[in-house]
């Protein structure tokens, strides 16, 4: 979380503690599970002001990010998005980000782990031509999650924002403010982020809680995690990192096979066309009451060859235990079963589908 959240005054204010939600980022404890059973039926709030937002205009703006990224950022219609990711000449991941076509400009929103990377390799090349890179200045930025989000937001801005798109920016004035709507998956229900001046975003936010009979929920990093987890997001340096080849995550709407060069096309295309993947990013179901943690070791069922390791780990109230895993290639297959050890303890599990696959209610 920011270490100023537009958040936590404005809440306490309408009888409810944020400070509670902010710090409860132990994933699985009944604070966090409450939380996200609301984002499931309702609508919550989040400060995500801690995000990277920037703005790519210009006339060679869309051109000079389209040889940077693995997906057609040039080909974006008016408001639409795609999911990019800047890797280095191995094909290793050096950051992720969303890029939106929106109001004339592109739009990067990237999590905190890729921000700072994103706009000190960006602003290298602010006089390489007819361009202009700018972080949003000054901005905060909330995101509201749930079934209701976007009726919720469309009570306060008279219309309901993007309903038909999975990514989705578009801008909207509120009471003379520039603010911009984003729609990008967190949660399995959807949601959109306000990205805006401080005073602009609270100001909504204010009136977002005018109108509805009680506060909605305001949630923290934990609960966050675990809306993540079950929509089956990948998330940078938790479930990969730099020594992830772009086709390990099994992600496919990453990237296009379609478009120009960019760095790190040559592995790529070579691991798309003509070999596989050394690993691959797994869902594990685990047998019996344990719960792993992120680092645990995976390991062949029947020897101590290793399989591979734990990346992230939720207990959803609706859906159960979650796991994802980094796994090799002799075990990614699914139906192959594995050992995960920690410390000295050892309990059995299973490799199933794609992280992309969302986790379905009835999984073990």
């Amino acid at each position: 979380m920011s270490l100023v959240s537009p958040l936590v005054e404005l809440f306490a204010a309408h009888g409810r503690d944020a400070s509670k939600s902010e710090a409860a980022t132990a994933v699985g404890t009944r604070d966090v599970g409450d939380d996200v059973l609301a984002a499931s039926t309702g609508v919550v709030l989040a400060d995500i002001s801690d995000w990277g937002h920037f703005t790519l205009g210009g006339r060679d703006g869309a051109k000079f990010l389209q040889g940077l990224v693995t997906n057609d950022v040039v080909g974006l219609a008016p408001g639409a998005g795609c999911r990019v990711a800047f890797l280095n000449v191995h094909g290793r991941f050096e950051a992720v980000a969303t890029v939106f076509s929106c109001d004339g400009v592109l739009v990067l929103q990237t999590p905190p782990a890729a921000t700072l990377w994103v706009e000190t390799f960006l602003s290298k090349y602010r006089r390489a031509g007819d361009f202009q890179f700018e972080r949003i200045a000054d901005a905060a930025a909330v995101t509201l999650q749930g079934p209701l989000a976007g009726a919720v937001l469309g009570e306060v801005l008279g219309t309901e924002p993007g309903a038909d798109s999975t990514l989705w920016c578009g801008v909207t004035t509120f009471e003379g403010v520039m603010l911009r709507i984003m729609r990008s998956p967190r949660s399995l229900a959807g949601g959109y982020d306000v990205v805006g001046p401080a005073d602009a975003v609270r100001d909504l936010v204010e009136r977002v809680c005018a109108k509805q009979p009680e506060p909605p929920v305001v949630i923290g990093d934990g609960a966050l995690e675990v809306l993540r987890i079950e929509a089956g997001i990948p998330a940078y340096l938790k479930d990969f990192d730099a020594d992830t080849v772009l086709q390990e995550i099994d992600e496919s709407d990453i990237v296009s096979f379609n478009k120009g060069c960019y760095l790190g096309q040559e592995i790529v295309a070579r691991i798309h066309f003509q070999g596989q993947p050394s690993k691959l990013l797994r869902r594990l179901i685990v047998r019996g009451d344990c719960v792993p943690v992120a680092g645990d070791e995976v390991l062949a069922e029947d020897d101590e060859k290793s399989a591979g390791r734990i990346t992230s780990v939720a207990v959803s109230p609706t859906r159960g235990l979650i796991v994802f895993a980094m796994i090799k290639r002799r075990f990614y297959q699914p139906g192959t079963s594995v050992r995960i050890r920690r410390d000295d303890r050892e309990f059995k599990a299973t490799v199933v589908e794609r992280v992309g696959a969302p986790a379905t209610e009835d999984a073990p």
